[in-house]
């Protein structure tokens, strides 16, 4: 399988990071909240433009939505479970709360690329939330989603195709939009959600 390279991104400090989702996150409740009237073209520019937080999995560059992501942190202890596969990692504690932890490269069919270095993102739909290991957190970036595109074969041996929007230059390299709700919907997570019991 043809992996697109990372590109070369110097990650600011965790710190600064979050401290930047945090800002971002508040602005967007704050646009949401004043409802100010705008012109029809800011409007609909404003609906087809995503903020994302971008970040590495394995050599790919992904983001996701903002709007999806409700915890970014180091990478925590997780405690391993018997019987699951290698991608469930096992359970974690988020702020007193348990949550299962997915190896996101090796979910994708990638193989396990864990590394002290790695980050953790929850995301959440409308029934579960779960955390994800990924690489280095990349900072935030605006996306228009009318303008992503899906190049043919890039992924044509792996997963991921089930699991994106489609993708953009960013920098020129090409940055994959995760569709969440595709992601914590699929059958493989959704298959151990009801067997084994997992808090997802």
């Amino acid at each position: 399988m043809s992996i697109p390279s990372e590109p070369t991104v110097t990650s600011p400090p965790l710190e600064a990071l979050l401290a930047e989702i945090e800002s971002d996150r508040a602005q967007e409740v704050s646009t949401l909240t004043q409802g100010a009237a705008s012109s029809s073209e800011e409007e609909e520019a404003s609906l087809s433009t995503t903020a994302c937080i971008r970040f590495s999995v394995d050599k790919a560059v992904l983001a996701a939505p903002l709007s999806a992501v409700i915890e970014v942190a180091r990478m925590p202890r997780v405690t391993p479970l018997p019987g699951l596969p290698a991608w469930l990692e096992g359970i974690t504690n988020i702020r007193g709360e348990v949550v299962s932890v997915v190896d996101m490269s090796d979910f994708f069919g990638w193989g396990a690329r864990r590394s002290q270095g790695d980050s953790l993102m929850v995301f959440r739909d409308e029934t579960m939330k779960v955390g994800f290991r990924v690489g280095r957190l990349q900072g935030m970036v605006s996306l228009n989603t009318e303008t992503l595109q899906m190049p043919s074969g890039r992924f044509s041996q792996g997963d991921i195709s089930e699991y994106v929007q489609g993708g953009t230059l960013v920098d020129e390299a090409f940055l994959y939009l995760l569709s969440v709700n595709d992601l914590l919907g699929s059958k493989r997570l959704n298959a151990f959600r009801r067997t084994k019991g997992l808090s997802l």
